[in-house]
């Protein structure tokens, strides 16, 4: 599966109705590589710091919404999407690459 059907899989879950994660876990797994490194206002979050955040998202309904899914080269897309729940209305803009 192309790095853009798996974003786009994974993005689909996130359609506002609350999930276990672990019903999910397949999705993260299939976009978030074992060794992904993620870097927040300077500061490097683990992978599963990452996965711990997902899950509360899932937990809590959350509803995504594409706003850009772009491919950047063969195997690298750029993604955007406003990710809403109850306690958080964020864009998330990031780079991801296939494998």
């Amino acid at each position: 599966m192309s790095i853009e059907n798996r974003i786009r899989s994974y993005l689909a879950a996130l359609d506002g109705s609350p999930k276990d994660f672990a019903s999910v876990e397949h999705l993260f797994d299939d976009v978030y590589h074992p060794e992904f490194v993620f870097e927040e206002n300077g500061k490097i979050v683990s992978r599963e710091e990452i996965k711990q955040t997902r899950a509360k998202g899932f937990k809590l309904g959350s509803k995504a919404t594409p706003l850009l899914l772009r491919s950047t080269s063969p195997d690298t897309m750029e993604s955007k999407f406003r990710l809403m729940n109850s306690h958080w209305d964020v864009v998330v803009h990031v780079g991801c690459r296939g494998n």
